[in-house]
């Protein structure tokens, strides 16, 4: 699954599922963007365009914690791989929702139009 869990707003029901369609002894890996801190963030947005109907975005963000919780109640082993991009990102002017690299204190790190510092992983549950 590649950045498309934090389309969801039940992040635990999508990893329950996945976890039912897995097969016996396989693994699931999952990358998106994770907070390193205890909070769910949900965050709804209005992409305001001139002269054209505005867009509700959401975007979900779930602790890392949040994902060993949900791995714990299903007696499930789960690894994290931090990933850190080696190439730039340029920012897309036409949909500024796309992510992309800016330093920060001198460390790149990815953000999008909703101003958000997205720290990526890889996470592997087993």
């Amino acid at each position: 699954m590649s950045g498309v869990l934090s389309i969801f707003k039940d992040g635990k029901k999508i990893i329950h599922n996945l976890l039912k369609l897995r097969k016996k002894g396989g693994e699931i890996y999952i990358f998106d963007s994770f907070n390193i801190y205890p909070c769910n963030l949900q965050v709804r947005s209005e992409e305001i365009k001139k002269g054209l109907k505005s867009r509700i975005l959401y975007k979900n963000m779930y602790s890392l914690q949040f994902i060993r919780q949900i791995c714990k109640k299903f007696k499930k082993k789960m690894i994290i791989y931090p990933f850190h991009l080696k190439t730039n990102l340029k920012r897309n002017n036409k949909n500024i929702i796309y992510g992309w690299t800016e330093f920060l204190s001198k460390k790149k790190i990815v953000t999008s139009g909703l101003s958000l510092i997205q720290r990526l992983f890889w996470i592997k549950i087993y």
